[in-house]
């Protein structure tokens, strides 16, 4: 009889040790995954905020570059401007218009469109470079950091893999448009479970 009982008891030990095994093992993954999804929450916090500061940025250093205040010494240059060239007011206005289009194809021939297209082509390109430069030092204070950040919260291949492709200035608004891969811990190559795709999109009224 005692033999039985021992029996028992030594599988009862068994079943809880067992059942303590397999909440503890829950538990962690549970944990895992919380702390998973606030890094990735953190993450995207992060980017939308120095992506928000970036585009601030450019759009006000679009005034700095765009304002032509006239005081008292700047108005006999001006005023020996308009004598000669006739009051141009609304071309100065015209002339801060950075939408693309009215830059490039204004008062071209047909045949000059093709290359307009091209230098569009490039104007855009260097919008998506100064825009994720100023997007790194806002986020770690340079490339180099950033990119170590970026990583170390899950963002596949860091700023290098982050696309600023939708980046635009148009004649009143600067857009900045950030496409990125976040993974989590728990990443299950395999299936491709715990990999998130996200897009933020930030936009600005340009200073005029």
């Amino acid at each position: 009889m005692k033999g039985l009982l021992s029996r028992i008891k030594e599988a009862q030990d068994g079943v809880m040790a067992l059942e303590a095994c397999i909440s503890l093992t829950l538990f962690l993954i549970v944990m895992l995954a919380l702390y998973s999804i606030l890094q990735m929450f953190t993450a995207q916090s992060m980017i939308a905020h120095a992506a928000q500061e970036a585009c601030q940025s450019i759009a006000l250093e679009n005034y700095n570059q765009t304002t032509f205040a006239t005081g008292t010494l700047q108005q006999v240059p001006s005023w020996l401007f308009t004598l000669i060239n006739g009051d141009r007011s609304s071309d100065y206005h015209e002339s801060a218009d950075f939408s693309l289009e009215t830059f490039l194809f204004k008062d071209m021939k047909e045949n000059d469109k093709q290359i307009a297209k091209l230098e569009t082509i490039k104007l855009q390109t260097q919008t998506e470079k100064n825009a994720r430069r100023r997007f790194a030092a806002y986020l770690a204070g340079n490339e180099k950091k950033a990119n170590e950040l970026l990583k170390n919260y899950g963002v596949v291949n860091g700023l290098d893999g982050i696309s600023f492709k939708g980046t635009e200035k148009s004649s009143t608004d600067m857009t900045i448009q950030i496409a990125y891969t976040i993974r989590l811990n728990f990443y299950i190559e395999m299936f491709h479970f715990g990999e998130f795709e996200s897009t933020q999109k930030v936009c600005c009224r340009l200073w005029k």
